[in-house]
């Protein structure tokens, strides 16, 4: 019984990667960095992920749409590996760090994928 318990532990749960191409970029917006993810090309989806997640968490989702698809994955402000400000945690500032992150892309528009909390 112990073997099955081993086995289906979560620490042997596969971590899936972004594709090769993803780009890395940390971009500086009003006194916080921002880590992103950014690959593909076509119309832009930004994803979000929920509180004390990251955007590694979108992986799999980013891997199916970066073909067609600008996929822009950051990590928010104080998770990841985004810098951890001693404040602005909430959803303003934080909507203002990821239009920041935008502009700085050059990206005019965009679709929002987030985590349903």
């Amino acid at each position: 019984m112990s073997a099955i318990i081993f086995c289906a532990s979560p620490v042997f749960a596969r971590i899936e990667r972004f594709p090769a191409d993803f780009k890395i970029q940390r971009i500086s917006t009003k006194g916080v960095t921002i880590y992103v993810r950014v690959g593909g090309n076509g119309p832009a989806v930004v994803m979000l992920h929920g509180f004390a997640d990251t955007g590694d968490m979108w992986a799999p989702l980013a891997k199916a749409l970066y073909k067609n698809h600008t996929v822009i994955v950051p990590d928010l402000r104080g998770m990841g590996l985004s810098s951890q400000p001693k404040g602005g945690y909430d959803k303003k500032t934080q909507a203002t760090d990821i239009a920041m992150v935008m502009d700085k892309l050059n990206v005019q528009k965009a679709d929002l994928v987030s985590k349903k909390a």
